[in-house]
């Protein structure tokens, strides 16, 4: 029942979201959506994964990368783009990750929170699909046990496709040098 539930409730929140991004390419001049990862892409999340138990603290109070939220500040300010946060966090840490947004000054348009790797891939799936769009996400898992994995499958749908211009792990590497 439960399980039946959760699916039902992220059905309609897929459903909120296609509705927002209509919304917003009605009203909206710009052409490009701009997608970013929170957790080790521009919220350095795993050192903390180890000391702190509570993942609300962990989310709260994790060190912003500034080069990625410089680099994601310029963009937004100079093309005009649509700023769209998609994190795979439960629901539950929403007001742990609205007050890190604000903490670190973060403009963006809407907040999104998957429970799943997987549901983010339709979500990645459905925006790629209608506009250009820059997606900023390290698409990876497992640093703070020593070794990175990564989702391949996500990652090569993604360089593949014409619409994106996708910033990955590597790419990162250097703007999140500036802590």
């Amino acid at each position: 029942m439960k399980i039946y539930f959760i699916n039902t409730f992220y059905q309609s929140y897929f459903f909120f979201f296609r509705c927002c991004l209509t919304l917003i390419s009605k009203f909206h001049k710009s052409k490009s959506i701009l997608i970013l990862d929170l957790d080790n892409t521009i919220c350095n999340t795993w050192p903390l994964l180890n000391i702190e138990p509570d993942l609300a603290k962990v989310y709260s109070r994790a060190d912003c990368f500034f080069g990625v939220k410089d680099y994601v500040s310029s963009l937004v300010q100079n093309r005009n783009i649509i700023l769209v946060i998609l994190t795979s966090r439960n629901l539950k840490y929403f007001y742990a990750t609205k007050q890190w947004l604000k903490y670190n000054s973060l403009n963006y348009q809407f907040l999104f929170m998957t429970n799943s790797i997987d549901l983010k891939f339709v979500f990645y799936k459905y925006l790629i699909s209608s506009r250009k769009t820059i997606i900023i996400d390290d698409l990876s898992y497992n640093h703070e046990n020593g070794e990175v994995f990564f989702y391949h499958n996500i990652i090569n749908h993604l360089e593949k496709n014409k619409n994106v211009t996708y910033l990955n792990y590597l790419s990162l590497q250097n703007l999140q040098s500036h802590i």
